[in-house]
């Protein structure tokens, strides 16, 4: 499903303009995106948690010639899943 694909569906299933979820959306994305930089966690209700990981420097080799290559740590978003969505899906 694309951003424009669920911008319709909410729209359908609500009965509110496109225009308000958009942005709706837009807003949300921008909370969580400021919110996961501050290192918290955020949690979408029964759909999924996000927080924020560090992922140690590691050695990974080079699939097209076999040689080793440093990859440095980074901070990475983590999604979890909430156990009524697993249910569902399962």
């Amino acid at each position: 499903m694309t951003k424009n694909e669920l911008i319709a569906a909410i729209a359908a299933k609500t009965g509110k303009p496109k225009a308000a979820i958009a942005e709706i959306l837009a807003a949300t994305t921008e909370i969580a995106t400021e919110t996961l930089r501050t290192g918290e966690e955020v949690v979408l209700g029964d759909l999924a948690k996000l927080k924020v990981a560090e992922r140690a420097a590691r050695t990974g080799t080079n699939p097209s010639n076999g040689a080793k290559v440093d990859i440095p740590a980074k901070r990475v978003v983590k999604f979890k899943a909430s156990k009524s969505l697993s249910d569902a899906i399962a």
